[in-house]
């Protein structure tokens, strides 16, 4: 029968021990090991104590790395398992390492959506499905991202929508109503908004009032008049149409421009 010959403890960290079995090595253990298994030396042991002493070793191992991870941040599972493949632990380190985490309420999904939703809430502009589409990248499932977009009420959603859209306006100078609205319904998408027509309407008349409207279309006119001036007539003026629909203004407002300007 096999005995353990010594146990010593590791120079570098007091708190594991290597482990001789017959004089010689057999394992390197943490406390924690040598107290479940009640190591001492003279004792013997089989080729199953040794193969579960080596797994049990591993599992504290990937116990301590998904700590260690913990550490920096809160995560989800997801992020933790990915994190254990990563280092190449096996399923079974992975499970017992999960479970522990569990236990011991290292890891709480739904508390992690809940932190998650509320800090990008109060951090950032990102729309409810924005949050959603991260939480499930995260491996949150359905129940507990609904549950911790609750935080995330129609009123927080407006408040947040406006500031959006009024930061994508400023960015457009001199467009029509049409360009500017296509502009905000791409951002809408983009950052993950329910499309809201009240908040719409309410960011395109104040940065594009008709009179602003119709400040920008003499201004986009006068730009292709000088664009197209090697043209005469009846192909300029059409070249001009082509330009000026294109930039979002309607043809109506166009025509009534140009007829005013040959008036004038």
């Amino acid at each position: 029968m096999k005995k353990i010959t010594k146990i010593e403890v590791q120079k570098k960290n007091e708190q594991r021990f290597n482990i001789y079995i017959d004089e010689a090595f057999a394992c390197g253990v943490d406390i924690a090991v040598l107290t479940e298994f009640g190591l001492t030396k003279g004792m013997e042991v089989t080729d199953e104590l040794l193969e579960q002493l080596t797994d049990h070793e591993t599992h504290r191992k990937a116990i301590n790395r998904a700590l260690v991870y913990l550490g920096a941040r809160v995560r989800s599972e997801k992020e933790v398992i990915e994190d254990l493949q990563k280092k190449e632990y096996e399923e079974d380190a992975i499970d017992a390492a999960m479970l522990y985490l569990r236990e011991n309420k290292f890891v709480d999904d739904n508390a992690f959506a809940k932190m998650f939703c509320r800090t990008m809430v109060n951090t950032t502009l990102k729309g409810p499905q924005t949050i959603k589409r991260e939480l499930r990248q995260k491996g949150i499932g359905e129940n507990d991202t609904e549950e911790a977009l609750e935080y995330f009420t129609d009123e927080l959603q407006d408040e947040h929508l406006y500031k959006v859209l009024t930061k994508a306006a400023r960015t457009q100078h001199n467009v029509s109503q049409v360009k500017l609205k296509q502009k905000l319904q791409t951002t809408v998408m983009t950052k993950g908004y329910f499309n809201n027509k009240d908040i719409m309407d309410a960011v395109l008349q104040e940065f594009v009032s008709d009179e602003e409207e119709e400040d920008a279309l003499k201004l986009q006119y006068e730009k292709f008049e000088r664009k197209f001036s090697k043209y005469k007539g009846y192909e300029r003026k059409s070249k001009i149409v082509k330009g000026l629909m294109q930039k979002g203004f309607r043809y109506e407002d166009i025509q009534n421009f140009l007829a005013a300007q040959e008036e004038y």
